[in-house]
């Protein structure tokens, strides 16, 4: 019977500590995922600017060899 207790015992130790890890590594990809978030809004902010600051082109202005 106390083998039966130190086996389940030794089991719940050893799902307690995969757990663990599994939680850790979700926090570090839950970060990454916000720096990457970053980037992303940072690199499109800039784009933006880029964009805005260039000379706008007429729609409809035809070409000079028409």
């Amino acid at each position: 019977m106390e083998d039966r207790i130190t086996e389940l015992e030794t089991r719940i130790a050893f799902q307690e500590h995969n757990l663990q890890e599994l939680s850790d590594e979700m926090y570090r990809q839950q970060k990454q995922i916000e720096r990457l978030d970053n980037i992303c809004r940072m690199l499109l902010q800039q784009m933006q600017d880029v964009s805005s600051a260039l000379p706008a082109k007429p729609q409809d202005e035809k070409p000079p060899h028409y």
